[in-house]
């Protein structure tokens, strides 16, 4: 066997494998691109659904405060209807009492002339 057929041999089967080497290299590189690029893509998604349901709760506790401020206003209209209604019934009472002195009053003037 001849030094120099074995050392082309093994220097083109070095050369073959250094081929073989680059080009899984070459692979592992694209494979981990398109795995950073999915795990980009999935963050975008998992930002935009926080997003969603961030936005969501906010609607709903924004509903849920308008509902409140709806009760809160509904109960103080009732609550000052009632007042009204008591202030009336003793404005009226006050009034009527007020009269009746008069009469009292009209009738006893009556009397003594």
């Amino acid at each position: 066997v001849d030094v120099g057929d074995l050392v082309a041999t093994t220097v083109g089967s070095l050369e073959r494998r250094a081929a073989l080497l680059e080009r899984e290299l070459d692979v592992a590189r694209s494979a981990g691109d398109a795995a950073a690029t999915k795990l980009e893509f999935a963050e975008a998604a998992a930002r935009k659904d926080a997003e969603r349901v961030v936005e969501s709760a906010v609607r709903s506790e924004r509903a849920r405060h308008a509902e409140e401020v709806s009760s809160l206003r509904a109960r103080a209209a009732r609550e000052l209807e009632e007042s009204l209604r008591s202030v009336h019934a003793s404005v009226s009472r006050q009034a009527e009492a007020a009269r009746a002195a008069l009469r009292d009053l009209a009738d006893e003037r009556y009397a003594v002339v």
